[in-house]
């Protein structure tokens, strides 16, 4: 059977020692939506592949995927991206850039598949780490959502091989998928378009209109058809060059088209038979711009290849240039003119050709420290970003609030992994720690477990380089923090923070050590070793007592106040949770107050006095709001619930969990909203109340498939099968049962696989089935300290 001690309480609390201080957050909803498709050119001529396109994308059409081939610069983007704006997909639209084609920034299926299952909202701490799993994952999500009449269009770009591709593949017939690439994949299957060059009246056009869009009066293409056409020949028909070199005649509305005709001829002959990607015309024709740029435009071109990361907004570019932010817009204004620079909403791109371009020119600038300029840049700006995060650190001014801070770490999270692994590429392991560990409030804030282990593992290798031990043992705690949020990765949890106490021991580190000493006890916990649990955190305690620091102290307290309580010892809880609340009230730490009150609430309620329980939670219910705190205020409903249950007072249980269930949905916490349905069933079961249970079971799989959770369907399908056995409906019992050991067998969980099969042989309905000790049916604890 498995142990009851499978799941860390809500208010258990993870230590981080950053500058000097300890620190405690409460992890946050991962955010979650559909990405927005890119920015493109106007679509010139391709009536014949856009119906193509529109074929395939049409609900009635029996393939499902098609590829777009073409020479790079052809359009292929343009068109796809202009066919899926005009198809209709109610899941919407999930765009990736593979980048096949750039040995730096080319993505892996598994990659792809991470970032496509977060953009379909799997909370990170569900995504897993071997490619079969995520394959898995990524196609549950999607046939999830073809079950609510919501097909998804998937849009892969720039691939370069089927490796990239075939793992991307939706599974269900209701999505459909498009794939760009500059050579025919073999895809099973999948209808295949070919994109030609322009015809030379089509690239006339695009010609023409681009240099009416800067001057409607600019009448030089109709007035020099003969040259227009020479040009369009010289640009090899490629949609990216002729866009491009009309950039050139529209910054210069006196110069002839035969002079500019002259010019990349010119080019062309220079460079002879010289391949460049696809075609030597493309690169004539980016030599021919580049020539034309000003100085100071031509020197930020060329620093835009420093940069790994997918796009940069004007604040890295000024960093890159050392430049003022407002020379550095116009200097961008003028690339983005010259159609060598893409703009969108403030974020700046390149085609990848034209950066392939600029990566030669960059090695030609022999500027050593643009590297250290951008790692720095990005060093300073995540450590303001994040005393946004830290209660104990003055907020920077840099942002004007804490939700600014949120959003540009959000939003530059892909920039500042790609420039802390350039930086420790460059030889700068200051930058790569300070990076690694500054970023370490955030992971807790999002629950970025992967990204926070890769981070983490950075930070661990720059310290070690500079054999920094204080830096060691904080990369040490952080990394356990990260691999506690992994599954099968506790056992390096425990490890990492040994480690790292081991450190802080020996450098006489004893806020350190109260930090790691919490971590590990949380850790313990989370194994099932309550007692090894209970000692690490009464260490923890001790040494934040002696240390005047309060806020450790408070948070060590309620999770030792968590652990008694789980192992049913209330008096020892309720004590231990008083002794936490003075502490909170002198760190100022009111969000631990409130969370600290409903606890004692709920162990009042277990011990039989519900009166004074419920005058607390009002208290915390009050401070709840007070500090606009709506999550804060769900998870003492949901504590107070498990207590009533606890207390067989299950229409209150119900009434405080239906509270708590408004308000994740009003948040839109959907993980919360599923550990809660699964609960209320749990309820519902224990009072009889067969049907409403499998009714709040089915809903929360519903949920628990949309987050890509495997585990908890299996779970919940284990407990289904109890209810329908008391229902006396055997048959639907035994496929429930064997649906789960499948699930259970096929996600490596040998443990829970062995309950359940010793469950539906046994034919056992009682209510201590799936956790020991009397818990809630699911592995969660219905009961107890949130």
């Amino acid at each position: 059977m498995r142990n009851e001690f499978s799941g860390i309480a809500r208010n258990v609390v993870q230590a981080r020692r950053i500058s000097g201080g300890v620190h405690f957050h409460e992890s946050r909803p991962v955010p979650t939506g559909l990405a927005g498709l890119p920015a493109v050119d106007r679509l010139t001529g391709r009536s014949a592949e856009l119906a193509v396109l529109a074929a395939v994308l049409s609900p009635s059409s029996e393939q499902a995927v098609c590829t777009i081939a073409g020479l790079g610069g052809v359009g292929k983007t343009t068109l796809a991206v202009h066919a899926a704006r005009q198809a209709q997909f109610a899941g919407g639209v999930l765009f990736i850039d593979l980048h096949g084609y750039d040995s730096t920034r080319r993505v892996s299926a598994s990659s792809a598949l991470s970032t496509l299952s977060r953009m379909l909202g799997v909370a990170d701490e569900h995504i897993p780490q071997q490619q079969a799993d995520l394959e898995d994952l990524y196609r549950t999500v999607l046939s999830a959502l073809a079950d609510d009449g919501q097909p998804v269009l998937v849009l892969a770009d720039n691939a370069s091989d089927v490796s990239q591709v075939l793992p991307l593949l939706p599974g269900r017939p209701e999505h459909r998928m498009l794939v760009t690439a500059r050579v025919t994949l073999p895809i099973p299957r999948a209808r295949r378009l070919s994109l030609d060059v322009l015809p030379v009246a089509d690239g006339v056009e695009v010609l023409d209109h681009a240099l009416r869009a800067a001057n409607p009066s600019d009448t030089r293409i109709s007035d020099e058809p003969v040259e227009a056409a020479a040009l369009v020949d010289l640009c090899g028909g490629l949609p990216l060059a002729l866009w491009i070199i009309a950039q050139v005649l529209a910054d210069h509305p006196d110069r002839p088209v035969a002079d500019l005709v002259s010019t990349v001829a010119d080019e062309q002959d220079r460079l002879g038979e010289l391949a460049y990607g696809d075609s030597y015309a493309v690169r004539s024709v980016f030599m021919a711009s580049y020539r034309s740029l000003p100085d100071e435009q031509a020197r930020l071109f060329r620093l835009f290849a420093a940069h790994p990361g997918p796009f940069l907004d004007r604040e890295t570019a000024a960093a890159l240039a050392d430049r003022p932010e407002t020379a550095t817009r116009r200097l961008l204004d003028g690339l983005t003119r010259a159609h060598l620079v893409r703009e969108e909403h403030g974020w700046y791109t390149m085609h990848d050709l034209v950066l392939l371009f600029a990566v030669e020119r960059f090695a030609e600038d022999n500027d050593e420290s643009a590297i250290e300029r951008l790692a720095m840049h990005y060093r300073d700006v995540v450590k303001a970003a994040v005393s946004h995060l830290e209660p104990d650190l003055a907020s920077s001014d840099r942002f004007r609030d804490r939700a600014g801070a949120v959003a540009w770490l959000d939003a530059q999270l892909p920039n500042t992994m790609a420039v802390a692994e350039l930086a420790g590429d460059g030889g700068l392991p200051e930058v790569v720690r300070d990076i690694g560990l500054s970023l370490v409030p955030y992971f807790d804030f999002r629950r970025y477990w992967l990204t926070w282990a890769t981070a983490g593992e950075l930070a661990l290798t720059a310290a070690r380089i500079l054999g920094d031990a204080t830096a060691e043992a904080d990369a040490l705690n952080s990394l356990g923090l990260a691999y506690q949020g992994l599954r099968g990765r506790g056992d390096d949890a425990i490890e990492s923070l040994e480690q790292a106490l081991a450190i802080h021991g020996f450098l006489g580190d004893r806020a350190g050590m109260a930090a790691a000493l919490t971590n590990l006890g949380n850790a313990e916990l989370h194994r099932g070793r309550p007692d090894e649990a209970a000692d690490r955190q009464r260490q923890a305690a001790a040494l934040y007592r002696q240390l005047g620091h309060r806020r450790g102290e408070a948070a060590t307290l309620v999770n030792l106040a968590a652990v008694e309580e789980k192992r049913g010892r209330f008096r020892e809880a309720l004590a231990t949770y008083r002794t936490a609340v003075p502490a909170a009230v002198a760190s100022g730490d009111r969000h631990r107050l409130a969370a600290t009150l409903s606890s004692i609430a709920g162990v009042l309620v277990k011990m039989g006095d519900t009166a004074r329980g419920e005058e607390e939670l009002e208290r915390a219910l009050s401070l709840h709001r007070e500090l606009g705190d709506r999550e804060g205020e769900a998870w003492s409903l949901r504590t107070m619930a498990g207590a009533y249950a606890d207390a067989m007072r299950f229409d209150q249980a119900i009434d405080a969990y239906q509270r708590a269930l408004a308000i994740f949905r009003e948040v839109g916490d959907m993980f919360e909203e599923s550990e809660t349905l699964i609960r209320m069933a749990e309820i519902y079961r224990r009072a009889d109340r067969h049907t409403e249970a499998i009714e709040h079971g089915l809903r929360a799989i519903d949920r628990h498939r949309e987050l890509g959770d495997e585990f908890g369907v299996a779970t919940i399908l284990s407990y289904l099968g109890r209810a329908h056995r008391a229902l006396g409906e055997p048959d639907t019992a035994a496929d429930c049962f064997e649906r789960s050991m499948a699930i259970f067998a096929e996600i490596d969980a040998p443990e829970d696989l062995e309950f359940v099969r010793e469950l539906a042989d046994r034919g056992v309905s009682g209510g201590q089935d799936l956790a020991g000790g009397g818990g809630d049916g699911f592995g969660v604890d219905a009961g107890g300290a949130e």
